[in-house]
């Protein structure tokens, strides 16, 4: 079994989830369990490729809105 799909074994009632939901689960899969610093939507949207689900509409423009002191994301512009 692959990483990704291991990791969502361990999430309940995954199925049940919206997309919106989903991404930032895969946010922390990619910080936590590939130990990757950053990731950017793209990784966010294979994340749904590799899991065969119809990814969020707009990953970017949601990542965007969730950056920042109130947000759920720190962003750093380098």
């Amino acid at each position: 079994m692959e990483p990704l799909e291991l990791f969502i074994t361990r999430i309940p009632e995954f199925k049940s989830k919206n997309s919106s939901e989903l991404i930032d689960y895969f946010a922390f899969y990619l910080q936590q369990v590939c130990e990757k610093n950053s990731f950017t939507a793209k990784q966010i949207g294979d994340c749904f490729c590799q899991l065969s689900i119809p990814p969020y509409s707009n990953i970017y423009s949601y990542l965007r809105k969730n950056v920042g002191k109130k947000g759920k994301y720190i962003y750093i512009d380098a």
